[in-house]
């Protein structure tokens, strides 16, 4: 028996995926299971159920205004662009299962790591007439970046005639290999024996990714906090920077479509849903049960944060720059941290949940 305990002990403590005791928490793995069961459903798959459609309309969308006898304009084309934009990041903070197989999370959205690189690489690709090549093996020209940078950047848009067809076929190329990841995404979560989803509301000692249910809790917790960590160090610090003459509003994500507020608001609505509203789901469920205190001020802090970014009117880089918006800007990022911290400190331990290392931790 001793052996026992102390293998078990072992395996915790060497668990990339820790979490606190049920018992110390006052939760049941039933508690945890209702909650992932929850959010699998009525979350994470509608939500790329969503992804899919908009990405197999901007799919074909971009073939009818490259095609001579069905061309659309191209505002209707920057509309859908925006849809799958708009599903993305309702989704995008699930940075676990199968957006990690194959590398989808970066072929889909490079960001921030395409700062400086999408340009160059759709130029080469236009230019040299290799499309289908150089996207199979160069992540910059794939995902929403470089749909973006096709139809909003002024190189792309005036493109000589010379090589129309090049960015054509570049353009169609990356708008179906979205369609094709979405598909991929929403089958691998939802779809037969091997579904994402079976195995985390199935976990035992034989699954490849969860043994318990709180596991797999800490799979959506872990989720919430990145996500406010990411909105904080990445679309908010360094744009805002100390001051207006601080400011870095080139560091803006999304600019070339000016989206960097709206991919907040969305991101932070999305958040919300995660941790749930009023209606007694998502982690807010755990919360609730363990300290109704704190799942207020969550409930609070969520509402009052995306009201916030609802209020801004220019994207984030603008505001940065802009007396008169600049106080509203410098208190949602306030308001990030604030909750990010309330995150790591208190709804941690409320709900027996543990932070892993994070590369962007360091406040």
């Amino acid at each position: 028996m001793l052996r026992l305990i102390c293998l078990s002990t072992a395996i915790l403590m060497m668990s990339k995926l820790a979490v606190a005791t049920d018992q110390i928490q006052g939760f049941s793995e039933a508690d945890y299971a209702e909650v992932n069961a929850f959010l699998v459903d009525m979350h994470v798959i509608p939500r790329y159920e969503i992804l899919t459609q908009s990405a197999s309309k901007f799919a074909a969308t971009s073939q009818s205004f490259c095609s001579a006898s069905k061309r659309i304009h191209l505002s209707v084309l920057r509309e859908d662009f925006h849809k799958v934009m708009d599903a993305w990041f309702a989704i995008a903070h699930i940075q676990f299962g199968p957006i990690e197989f194959f590398m989808r999370q970066f072929r889909f959205y490079f960001w921030p790591q395409a700062r400086g690189k999408v340009i160059d690489s759709l130029a080469e690709v236009v230019t040299s007439g290799i499309t289908e090549e150089l996207t199979d093996s160069n992540v910059a020209v794939q995902g929403l970046l470089a749909a973006e940078a096709l139809i909003f950047h002024e190189h792309f848009l005036g493109v000589s005639n010379k090589n129309q067809s090049e960015f054509c076929n570049l353009l169609i190329l990356v708008a179906r290999n979205m369609e094709t990841m979405a598909i991929g995404i929403l089958g691998d979560w939802r779809d037969g024996d091997s579904a994402y989803a079976k195995f985390l509301k199935e976990p035992n000692e034989k699954n490849p990714f969860y043994e318990n249910h709180s596991a797999a809790t800490l799979s959506f917790f872990q989720s919430l906090y990145n996500s406010l960590q990411f909105a904080y160090d990445i679309n908010l610090k360094p744009v805002i920077g100390e001051s207006i003459d601080k400011a870095r509003p080139a560091l803006a994500e999304s600019r070339l479509s000016a989206r960097s507020t709206r991919n907040l608001v969305i991101t932070l609505n999305a958040l919300q849903d995660l941790y749930g509203l009023d209606e007694n789901s998502g982690l807010s469920k755990l919360a609730k049960q363990a300290d109704p205190h704190l799942d207020a001020l969550m409930q609070k802090a969520l509402r009052v944060t995306l009201a916030n970014a609802q209020s801004l009117n220019v994207p984030i880089e603008f505001a940065a720059i802009d007396d008169k918006q600049r106080p509203k800007i410098e208190k949602l990022k306030k308001q990030v941290l604030a909750m990010k911290q309330i995150v790591r400190t208190r709804l941690a331990k409320t709900i027996g949940m543990t932070i892993g290392f994070n590369a962007l931790d360091g406040d």
